[in-house]
């Protein structure tokens, strides 16, 4: 009896609670409290730790003897008219081909680089040819250009001789290990400088500058007999790195 009584107090008091919450306007011997909702709490975002970064650059160099050398040979012929000036420097230039194939050059290795025909005031027509000539071995540099000469005779002219090294794949990938080195060295003077430690390498990029032979002409170099004597010195390869 006391049980069913008990229960029949709980009903009540459940719906009293209930027509509260769903507004009503007269609730029966139950008060009800309102809700508090506790506000948000938006933390604010870490900010991202500083990247420190530096860029410093290096410079590696290596010299290396070349071993090949590129002759620019050529014809220069003068005449009345214009049809004989060319002429005649055509009949100039076939000597000199003739003169190189004699010598071994290949025609892979000829390249015809300059051809020109003009006047000057109050003078004879001007006809020019010129090729550029690759020699694999410098030792015969020499040979070639003298039989070229002796082949064309006064009309013959030489305008430069150009060294370099056939393949710098060797000497380029030295001058990159001393660029490199260069570059931490300066990177780690900085940093210190700075107060920081040397992290790792962000990006790399090179530069790859050959400065070419420092050679020239003096008198006892190069082939035997009657050829021009040459110098090759030697080929200079720089690399500058550039190092974040």
């Amino acid at each position: 009896m006391n049980m069913h009584r008990g229960l029949t107090t709980l009903m009540t008091s459940a719906a009293a609670v209930a027509m509260v919450s769903c507004g009503s306007a007269s609730p029966v011997g139950v008060s009800s409290a309102p809700a508090t909702v506790a506000p948000a709490t938006i933390a604010p975002a870490a900010s991202p730790s500083p990247v420190h970064s530096l860029l410093v650059t290096g410079t590696g160099t290596v010299s290396a003897p070349p071993d090949q050398v590129v002759l620019s040979l050529g014809v220069d012929a003068q005449a009345a008219n214009a049809p004989l000036a060319m002429n005649q420097a055509n009949a100039d230039i076939a000597h000199l081909l003739a003169s190189l194939k004699r010598q071994g050059v290949l025609p892979a290795d000829i390249s015809t680089a300059e051809l020109s025909l003009y006047r000057d005031y109050n003078a004879p027509y001007q006809a020019s040819q010129s090729v550029d000539v690759t020699i694999h071995h410098i030792a015969n540099a020499g040979t070639v250009i003298s039989a070229a000469m002796n082949a064309v005779g006064n009309d013959a002219t030489v305008s430069g001789v150009s060294y370099s090294i056939h393949d710098p794949s060797t000497e380029v990938a030295a001058a990159r290990q001393k660029a490199m080195a260069d570059a931490r060295v300066e990177a780690l003077q900085l940093a210190q400088l700075a107060g920081h430690s040397l992290g790792d390498v962000l990006s790399v990029s090179d530069e790859l500058v050959s400065a070419g032979s420092t050679g020239g002409c003096s008198q006892g170099c190069g082939g035997g007999g009657d050829s021009v004597p040459l110098s090759p010195g030697v080929d200079q390869i720089s690399v500058t790195m550039y190092v974040t």
